[in-house]
């Protein structure tokens, strides 16, 4: 059964309860450092994020240049 809990992060606000439900127990609040890298391109995804606050952002690099962003992912 859902917790009760309000979640910021859209995607979670808007499951239903059995989706909720579904999903929350495996939910972990986790605190993400400056420069933390959630992904890489071609290695398998690990973990999900759902960005409560702050912001993420989407870079690239091309044959080995600094990489520069874009996107970014954010709340508001």
């Amino acid at each position: 059964m859902a917790t009760g809990i309000t979640y910021r992060n859209l995607a979670l606000s808007h499951l239903t309860t059995g989706d909720l439900d579904l999903i929350e127990p495996h939910l972990v609040k986790v605190g993400l450092p400056l420069w933390h890298r959630l992904s890489q391109a071609d290695r398998p995804i690990e973990q999900i994020h759902f960005l409560e606050t702050g912001i993420a952002s989407c870079t690239m690099s091309v044959d080995h240049r600094p990489p520069i962003e874009i996107g970014i992912i954010a709340l508001e």
